[in-house]
């Protein structure tokens, strides 16, 4: 049996970073492969939780109410620590040096997907091209994501330079193919985020089940906008539901019901899948809630709105998203999600696109 070593940020407190890993594991290992995943942490990318810790100590003014927020993000920690646990993880890599000592362990190097070909969030680092991986050995990209659609000369040359390493190139945003193609002249696959290759039915196995109310909003917010909790009171004004959120460095507001900001994978799971409408402007918590075909609105951040429209365009959904509460009241919502009847066959093409691009590649 080969083995593939396949590297993503799944070290990241992040519930899509973890849960778009596993399950291109799953898949993978579904193919008959021995996986294992390189159990990479850089500094700049575990620092993320150290400084959210850091900033949300500074909001509290008691030592009372840190210690209570303090337990709460310790909670969250372990869980995303204990979901690992699904995975095969290689002996750890603090530094890109350390991954020195994997360069031959593997036949096969995928790398996958999220943000991992990023310049900026992954400070250059050639960790996420292979750059210390033996030449001789088949490496691969799956829907590996640059997050922009533009870059500077800097970033158009660091990835030109080293994606040159690779026999297979597959990215998730048709802007990151179109980069490729128009400023470095690099041919690469468009494929569908790795969520969407594990079915509804596989992904409830990893769910946690928790105390909820019958029916709830589930808001699930990638930083502070004023949008989100307009939303939130229309929505619960028009459907007298309670409403759950999660939401890093957030206390619970007039519109919260309950603030789970504890939580692992697991338990995100069990709330995205049971909620009765889903807000979030996550492209993740989007992805997610297109595959379980929940009454989703996704609001437009100052960010992430590359992602979240190539994936909206791609299931031919872009009326989910908006951009203010009058084009959220303007919109007939029941018809928009009708649109679901067509969704399946969408996704079970993108998966088929997926099994080719593999077999394409000798896999």
């Amino acid at each position: 049996m080969k083995k593939i070593g396949l590297l993503s940020m799944h070290c990241t407190i992040n519930y899509g970073a973890s849960l778009q890993a596993l399950s291109l594991y799953k898949y993978l290992e579904k193919r008959g492969y021995d996986i294992t995943i390189i159990n990479y942490r850089p500094k700049y990318l575990t620092d993320i939780y150290e400084k959210n810790h850091e900033n949300e100590r500074k909001k509290v003014k008691t030592k009372l109410k840190y210690l209570v927020v303090g337990k709460r993000y310790k909670k969250r920690f372990d869980a995303f620590r204990k979901f690992e646990n699904y995975l095969k993880l290689s002996k750890t890599c603090y530094t890109y040096e350390d991954l020195q000592n994997l360069k031959e362990s593997y036949d096969i190097y995928i790398c996958g997907s999220d943000q991992i070909w990023n310049p900026i969030n992954t400070q250059y680092d050639k960790a996420f091209f292979f750059g210390f991986v033996n030449n001789n050995a088949l490496k691969l990209s799956y829907a590996a994501s640059i997050g922009q659609d533009k870059l500077d000369e800097q970033s158009i040359q660091f990835i030109s330079e080293n994606i040159q390493r690779f026999q297979g190139i597959s990215v998730r945003e048709k802007s990151a193919k179109d980069l490729l193609e128009q400023e470095m002249n690099i041919s690469s696959v468009q494929n569908i985020d790795p969520v969407f290759l594990t079915s509804v039915d596989e992904w409830k196995r990893y769910e946690i089940p928790i105390k909820t109310p019958p029916k709830y909003i589930l808001l699930y917010a990638i930083g502070m906008q004023p949008l989100s909790d307009e939303l939130v009171r229309e929505i619960k004004n028009k459907s007298k539901v309670q409403c759950i959120t999660i939401q890093y460095n957030a206390f619970k507001d007039k519109n919260t019901d309950y603030l789970m900001d504890d939580i692992g994978p697991g338990e995100f799971l069990y709330l995205l899948r049971n909620a009765e409408y889903v807000v979030t402007n996550s492209f993740h918590g989007i992805a997610l809630s297109l595959l379980f075909k929940k009454k989703l609105v996704a609001y437009r951040s100052l960010d992430r709105n590359t992602r979240i429209e190539s994936l909206l365009q791609l299931v031919g959904m872009t009326d989910l998203q908006i951009s203010s509460i009058e084009e959220y009241k303007a919109k007939d919502w029941d018809r928009i999600w009708e649109q679901y009847k067509n969704i399946d066959v969408i996704i079970e093409k993108e998966i088929e696109k997926a099994d080719l691009y593999f077999k394409e590649n000798g896999l």
